[in-house]
């Protein structure tokens, strides 16, 4: 059947329907396997119902009603003849010739146009564009072939290259045509033409081509190129010929030098051309040879380019009262022994510059300018006069007038007065010689007056006490002598008989005070404040001078002594340190000089000036303002300030208070001093930390004796009057509030000298991050003070920032480490204004800087606020802050990290300046310590005992258990993070399918939903926070109802294409179109599809080849047989 070779027509015709029938019942199943394979695929995708037409399944016995009966004799046309055998329902009535088909061979088969029939298609059989014609024998057509081409179906290309037309070439054959592929040296159609390779002319730039045997060559010799084609140009420049600088010109194999830019000549610029030799300069100027030029170096009178030009000295006539002007540069005058130098001499070009004046008589000058003054001498140009007597000139002669004690034409001759009344002086003095006077000298303490020839009597009655001594003095010789004395007092007393004590006690809290008696005072004068002292302390106020123009105060401040000047505005405008620290060890006495007349200020030890230090020099010009005046005062001791005891007076004695003048010496004594409350006349005191000491042992590093008292530093964590009491912790933001402690002004801390350093030490424990810690300077916005501003940023690490008023910032630090650990840090903040150092410890790490103004800083305030501030946000969303917080300025706001919180945690043992502890809340236990300072005001801030940071800080997010060795948190599964506060995202990146949701467990908000599955249908919690939960997209849900009929149908499918997979192609067909029949007849007969699914009753099973009825029945039929 599949050759259907035979020479019976009639059984080939037979054959090829057979053909045509197996043709039609393979295609129908291939069309049902597409069918069931579409109809799955189109219901697991959109869930979309299919209904078959219910007339489907005609009965097979209508088949049978459209067989009929074989032909008669004469039906078959063109050649065809009646179906021989059996006749069924598959025979056709005749059985027709080759070239005729159709029921009853009446259609002629066109051979040469495309047809396609039962499945078999036919194509015009001409190939190459060949014309296809019918004819009426075998096979039926014929093929007119295109030119190049034949064969029955012109399907052969005629070989063009078989006459061998290439000469000297290769062949290819073409479409009735052939190419031809030269071989070197030939060319043209056929490869029969010797190539020329100068045609196209190769060689360049003017060279001559010679054509050789498939080449060329080029002659280069007649032009300035070279190279293979003449293509290289010859560069003659190339060995640089021309010489200093010459540009060299290339030409046809030869250069050329062009010297002109030179200062040579020759073929190659090697010859210097030497301008000079013509000797163009004139008057023996000096001539240079330049670059095709000279210039000449002419004398002093001479000008122009060859120095040809005498220039004219004398036309402005220079000579004064008719003198002659005669020009240097005349070389006829020259010779002449009657004219002045140069004249009398040789003639010098080096001296013809210039001109010569011939004074008349009594006139000289350069210019005569000089009419001579008899009353000068000539040869010093001073007065002939002596001893400056004064002179009156006459005419060519002069007149003396000697002051007393003088004589002579000139007055140069000295009187001696002792020669002159006669040796005058008694007693054995000696007379000595004086400008119009004379002076007795070596004249015994017995006796005065002018001649010492007065007894004096002042001392006669030993008027100074004390044993002090006692100096006779002779206040008026004439008309009769006068007598008095003077004591000199030892230190510590004073008055005209020593008898009045300079010699002052204070014990911290007592002073007194001097007004000046401006009768005794000149306003104008300069003057001089002295004093000695003797203290141990190294923390003191001594003594201020007060004014209209302002104050000097005197004091010392970190073992150096201090002198501040104040304007009438008290802001300081001038400081001067020295270091004491070993004369206060020794308590000897020091003694201070300060001087309002230069500026400066000297420190002496002992009364003698032995060991004096160098005087330190003041601003300059700043002591000129300071003047004495009926309005100034002077206190001594009793000023509040940073006394280490705590009182901040003056502990220890003072002496000899004087201000001195030019014209006089004012001095403090017990009886001058007003508003005294010191102890007068003595100074006494005893050891006060000797051995046991009063400290206690274990809880304090040293003692230091404040002369009558004694102070213990203790060690960090304790204080009190020895020591013994260990100081509080305090929790800062607890419960989420924000908490503060303010010191209006830390009392006995700040003062003058006190303001200049601060040093603030505590621990901490935290975890805070981004958070205010403390504030120390005026927090105002009419601040004109340095701030201390002291955060912890975002990273944890504590920030140190020294700012000016305005918030520009002066210095800053940060700590290397974090101080959010959860564990206590050691911190230690210093500030020096006069040292100009900022330092920062966190602990065991310290780190400094320098202050970078340029400009002396004022001193900071004693304003200090701890743990927050009005507007700093809440450490956690539970707490909140209190109205009694202080508010900041927008200049301290933008120096501090953003979102800035109050702090939150533990501040443990907080002291100020090393020996003050900052009591943070009210307590009245730790508000009696010893030096204690207390904050003005507190907000928030709790005394602890436990030191519990879980407690305080509550640092733990999300269920998080908070352990309190180390404030460290376990999460429970599904969070992470020191705090616990990062959510695990196990939704990212996406777990489900593409048509899924993916809910994460941990989203609380998700819970008590009803509709959603477990856990979400419940209440949130933490032990169920971990994983995630994959659910179906709402379209992927949204699914129509179904029969249970039609919903088994799709699984039957399902599982039967699986099955049908691992089957053979064949039995896999089989086994389909089986079932299908089965389960198509079966929903048939259950009506079992919905209403909603459409319809296929109307359309064609495989779209554009439809079966016919009876060929669909045949279908059927067939695989009931399978």
């Amino acid at each position: 059947i599949s050759n259907c070779k035979t020479s019976n027509r009639a059984l080939a015709q037979l054959c090829n329907q057979l053909k045509s029938v197996y043709r039609m019942r393979l295609r129908c199943w291939l069309q049902h396997l597409i069918l069931l394979v579409f109809v799955h695929q189109a219901v697991a995708a959109s869930v979309s119902h299919v209904r078959l037409p219910d007339d489907i399944d005609e009965d097979a016995n209508a088949l049978v009603r459209t067989r009929r009966a074989a032909c008669s004799e004469g039906d078959c046309k063109n050649g065809g003849i009646c179906w021989p055998g059996a006749v069924t329902s598959s025979t056709p009535p005749c059985l027709c010739p080759e070239a005729y088909v159709g029921t009853y061979c009446t259609v002629r088969i066109n051979f040469c146009a495309t047809t396609s029939d039962g499945g078999a298609t036919r194509t015009n059989p001409c190939q190459n564009g060949g014309t296809c014609s019918n004819t009426d024998a075998s096979p039926w057509y014929h093929c007119s072939c295109v030119p190049g081409y034949t064969g029955t179906n012109c399907e052969i290309n005629i070989d063009d290259c078989a006459s061998k037309p290439c000469a000297n070439g290769l062949c290819t054959d073409l479409v009735k045509n052939y190419s031809c592929s030269c071989f070197t040296g030939w060319e043209g159609r056929s490869c029969s033409v010797d190539t020329d390779y100068c045609l196209s002319g190769p060689c360049q730039n003017g060279g001559v081509c010679s054509d050789g045997n498939s080449t060329f060559t080029c002659d280069c010799s007649r032009v300035d190129f070279q190279g293979d084609i003449c293509s290289s140009k010859i560069d003659d420049c190339a060995s640089s010929p021309c010489k200093h600088g010459g540009r060299c010109i290339d030409g046809v194999r030869r250069f050329t030098c062009d010297c002109s830019a030179t200062d040579f000549n020759g073929p190659n610029c090697q010859s210097r051309i030497d301008d000079c030799a013509s000797n163009p300069c004139s008057h023996n100027a000096t001539c240079t040879d330049g670059l095709r030029d000279f210039s000449c170096s002419c004398f002093s009178g001479y000008s122009g380019k060859t120095c040809s030009n005498d220039v004219p000295d004398c036309s402005l006539n220079p000579c004064q009262f008719g003198a002659a002007c005669v020009e240097r540069s005349n070389q006829d005058l020259y010779g002449n022994s009657s004219l002045p130098s140069p004249f009398n001499e040789s003639f010098s070009y080096a001296l013809a510059a210039g001109f010569v004046c011939l004074c008349p008589r009594g006139i000289y000058g350069d210019t005569c300018e000089i009419n001579p003054n008899d009353c000068l001498d000539p040869a010093t140009n001073r007065s002939v006069c002596a001893h400056a007597s004064s002179c009156t000139d006459d005419l060519a002669s002069f007149t003396c007038h000697c002051l007393p004690g003088y004589e002579g034409p000139t007055c140069s001759v000295d009187i001696d007065e002792c020669e002159r009344f006669g040796q005058p002086c008694q007693n054995g003095a000696v007379c000595k010689d004086l400008v119009a006077d004379y002076a007795c000298t070596g004249c015994p303490a017995e006796f005065g007056g002018k001649n010492c020839s007065v007894r004096l009597t002042g001392c006669d009655s030993s008027p100074c006490q004390m044993n002090e001594k006692c100096k006779p003095l002779l206040l008026r010789e004439l008309p009769s002598p006068a007598h008095g004395y003077r004591c000199t007092c030892k230190p510590g007393w004073s008055g005209p008989q020593c008898n009045e004590t300079t010699l002052a006690s204070f014990n911290g809290s007592t002073a007194f005070r001097v007004l000046l008696d401006s009768s005794k005072l000149s306003t104008t004068t300069d003057c001089t404040f002295e004093l000695s002292f003797r203290t141990s302390l190294a923390h003191f106020d001594l003594v201020r001078l007060s004014s209209h123009w302002g104050d000097i105060r005197v004091g010392a401040h970190d073992s150096s002594l201090v002198l501040l000047f104040f304007n009438a505005s008290s802001s300081v405008i001038g400081r001067a340190d020295w270091p004491i620290s070993d004369s206060l060890a020794s308590t000897d006495w020091l003694t201070l000089s300060v001087s309002l007349t230069n500026g400066s200020a000297t420190l002496s030890r002992s009364e003698s000036g032995v060991s004096q230090l160098p005087g330190a020099q003041l601003v300059d010009g700043l002591s000129d303002s300071f003047k004495p005046n009926s309005r100034m005062s002077v206190r001594v001791g009793g000023e509040s300030g940073s006394g280490i005891d705590g009182g901040g007076g003056f502990r220890g004695c003072v002496r000899d208070l004087r201000l001195v003048s030019n014209d006089s010496t004012l001095v403090t004594s017990g009886t001058t001093a007003e508003s005294s409350s010191a102890t007068w006349g003595v100074c006494s005191r005893s050891v006060q930390c000797g051995s046991p000491s009063p400290c206690e042992e274990k809880t304090s590093s040293m003692c230091s004796d404040v002369w009558n008292d004694f102070v213990c530093h203790c060690a960090a964590g304790f204080g009190g009057l020895r020591c013994s009491v260990e100081l509080p912790s305090f929790s800062l933001g607890v419960g989420g509030s924000v908490s503060s402690a303010m010191f209006a002004s830390a009392a006995g801390v700040s003062s003058v000298y006190g303001g200049d350093s601060w040093t603030i030490e505590l621990r901490l424990v935290t975890l805070s991050r981004g958070a205010f810690l403390l504030l120390l300077g005026d927090p105002s916005d009419s601040a004109t003070t340095p701030r201390l501003l002291v955060t912890i940023d975002h990273s944890g690490r504590l920030s140190a920032q020294l700012l000016h008023s305005n918030g520009s910032l002066i210095a800053a630090l940060t700590s290397s480490d974090s101080v959010a650990t959860g564990s206590f840090v050691s911190v230690n903040i210093s500030v020096s204004i006069s040292g100009r150092s900022l330092s920062l410890s966190v602990s065991s790490s310290v780190s400094s800087a320098s202050l970078s103004s340029a400009s002396p800083l004022p001193q900071l305030s004693g304003q200090l606020i701890i743990g927050g501030f009005s507007g700093a946000s809440p450490p956690s969303t539970g707490g909140r802050s209190k109205r009694s917080l202080p508010v900041f300025p927008a200049s301290i706001w933008a120096a501090m990290p953003s979102g800035v919180t109050g702090f939150r945690g533990i501040i443990s043992h907080p002291r100020l300046n090393e020996a003050k502890p900052l009591i943070l809340s009210s307590s009245p236990f730790y508000l009696a310590l010893s030096g204690a300072v207390a904050a003005s005001e507190s907000s928030g801030v709790v005394l602890s005992s436990s030191l519990d940071i879980c407690e305080v800080y509550l640092p733990c997010r999300n269920g998080g258990t908070c352990t309190s060795s180390k404030a460290s948190c376990m999460c429970h599964p599904g969070y992470s993070g020191t705090d616990c506060s990062v959510d695990n995202p196990e939704c990212s990146p996406n777990p489900c399918g593409s048509d899924e949701v993916c809910l994460e467990r941990s989203h609380s908000a998700n819970y008590n939903n009803r509709i959603l599955p477990w856990p979400f249908n419940g209440s949130f919690k933490y032990e169920l926070a971990d994983g995630y939960l994959c659910l179906k997209s709402y379209a992927s849900l949204s699914v129509s109802e179904t029969s249970t009929g039609f919903i088994g149908s799709i699984g039957f499918y399902s599982i039967l294409i699986v099955v049908s997979a691992l089957l053979s192609a064949a039995f896999t067909c089989g086994i389909v179109i089986l079932v299908v029949r089965f389960r198509s007849r079966q929903l048939l007969g259950k009506g079992s599809l919905t209403s909603g699914s459409t319809s296929l009753a109307q359309k064609d099973i495989t779209q554009g080849n439809s079966l016919s009825q009876h060929e669909g029945q045949a279908v059927y039929a067939t695989a009931d047989r399978i």
